[in-house]
């Protein structure tokens, strides 16, 4: 059983043992991007792939990514993202997610909501982990990443598991969790290796 597949289910198993109710499974369903006509100054036109909202009950989703061979990654030389709004907002929740990153550039970063406003943002290059304004070196990022994490509410903290082994804390008092945000690119490239790629998101949540 390999590294990626063992923290896989770790973190599963720990998210539905601590919180009763999954609000969003992005593997329940498929998102398909949403494409229209734009007409360029020499009067041809082209694809333009735009940003779309679904409705899955417990949660409002907008993204402009593509669906592809089971992932979801942004168009060829663009930035994406993928939102989770969750309808009503929770003080116990659980996240697990997993995707592929490219770290040279630009990066990837996973944006945590709060129904008062606050904010956290977490961001992956392939030296360090950044978040609240301090850096986690990690020695053994490379440019292609696989990148799966466990974020949770556990009293006043939000605790961060990343790749099963690297573990923070953010203290975050009466953080009702409203919205996640994963911000996704291709390091303005073509080439599928340079674009990073969103495999699994789950949220899960109890009263």
């Amino acid at each position: 059983m390999t590294k990626l597949i063992k923290t896989l289910l770790l973190t599963a198993s720990l998210s539905s043992s601590l919180f009763s109710d999954t609000v969003f499974d992005l593997g329940a369903q498929q998102f398909y991007y949403c494409v229209t006509d734009v007409t360029n100054d020499d009067g041809t036109t082209s694809d333009q792939y735009v940003n779309a909202s679904y409705d899955v009950e417990t949660a409002i989703v907008s993204t402009g990514l593509i669906s592809e061979d089971g992932y979801y990654r942004p168009a060829s030389s663009r930035s994406g993202h993928f939102g989770v709004q969750l309808k009503e907002p929770k003080s116990k929740w659980g996240i697990t997610f997993s995707m592929y990153a490219y770290l040279h550039n630009d990066g990837c970063s996973i944006q945590l909501l709060g129904e008062s406003g606050q904010a956290v943002m977490v961001h992956f290059d392939y030296v360090a982990i950044s978040y609240e304004g301090k850096e986690i070196e990690i020695n053994d990022f490379t440019y292609g990443e696989n990148i799966s994490g466990t974020i949770m509410m556990n009293g006043d903290n939000i605790d961060i598991i990343i790749n099963g082994h690297t573990k923070f804390s953010i203290k975050k008092p009466n953080f009702k969790l409203a919205k996640v945000n994963l911000s996704l690119y291709t390091d303005t490239s073509s080439s599928i290796g340079r674009i990073d790629k969103l495999h699994s998101l789950t949220i899960s949540t109890s009263d």
